[in-house]
């Protein structure tokens, strides 16, 4: 009985055709799980940043109003504006909207309140070789509305 052997050489080039088919989908899932970690604490820190400017933008309320009426109204858009750019000043991020927003009908002590849109883009870290990837954006709302009567 004689054993057949291989012959040196007949599987060259084997692993770079396995290399060259799995490493860009590996890269690509490498990507998923990194840029796909930084879209996460975007959208975690888009939606903090935006709960806080409109929680300090719903507290300008209209003191005589509140002292006479008992109601929080939201009368000076300049002042809750500038109650919350700290928040979105110095943050990286783009305020698409602050919006002043109507009391729920029917709700008691609900009045005028504050709805603030933040978008975050960011530069991915992997993706980036892929063109349509080079950027993501995230966007969170956040609205603040004002009761009184507790």
């Amino acid at each position: 009985m004689r054993l057949r052997t291989r012959r040196p050489g007949a599987d060259r080039g084997s692993a770079a055709l396995f290399v060259a088919l799995f490493a860009p989908a590996m890269l690509f899932l490498a990507g998923l799980v990194i840029d796909g970690g930084a879209a996460l604490e975007a959208r975690q820190r888009a939606a903090d940043i935006a709960e806080q400017a409109a929680r300090a933008a719903g507290s300008q309320c209209n003191v005589a109003l509140l002292r006479s009426a008992g109601e929080c109204r939201l009368t000076d858009r300049a002042a809750a504006v500038r109650a919350a750019e700290p928040y979105l000043a110095g943050n990286g991020v783009t305020v698409s909207d602050l919006d002043f927003i109507d009391p729920v009908p029917g709700t008691f002590g609900q009045h005028y309140g504050v709805r603030v849109t933040v978008t975050i883009t960011f530069e991915t870290v992997l993706l980036g070789i892929f063109p349509s990837y080079e950027t993501l954006t995230v966007t969170q709302s956040a609205d603040a509305v004002a009761v009184t009567g507790l």
